[in-house]
């Protein structure tokens, strides 16, 4: 298990696996470490996307996402490929709404990484 938490793809297999199992804090915390490795490692984003991240991220925004963990998985959103049906899911009205609201409450890092991820799409 050492030894896949090494290189980054274990690393992001580790994060997302434990993105399933924890809430509040510790969720935010865990998206915030996957939002650096993404940020920082092609070989990440790649792992991302082939392992239903995108899907399982996306679906983290919702009517009752808090702040902190919106504003972390529209930065990794902001930094990954996404396919058209993952496009047209982040289309809904609520996510939408949720980028919105980040747009007008957030830091200007996440701001940006707002209006990326509403620009490339």
């Amino acid at each position: 298990m050492k030894k896949r938490s090494e290189d980054v793809q274990g690393r992001c297999l580790d994060l997302l696996e434990t993105l399933k199992k924890v809430k509040c804090q510790t969720r935010v915390q865990t998206l915030k470490e996957l939002r650096r490795v993404v940020s920082a490692h092609e070989s990440a984003k790649k792992t991302v996307v082939d392992n239903g991240g995108v899907s399982f991220i996306s679906s983290l925004l919702g009517l009752f996402t808090s702040q902190s963990v919106g504003s972390e998985a529209i930065g990794i959103l902001a930094n990954l490929q996404l396919s058209s049906d993952s496009i047209t899911n982040l289309l809904q009205p609520i996510k939408v709404s949720l980028m919105v609201y980040v747009l007008n409450e957030e830091s200007t890092k996440t701001k940006i990484n707002s209006v990326k991820l509403m620009q490339d799409k």
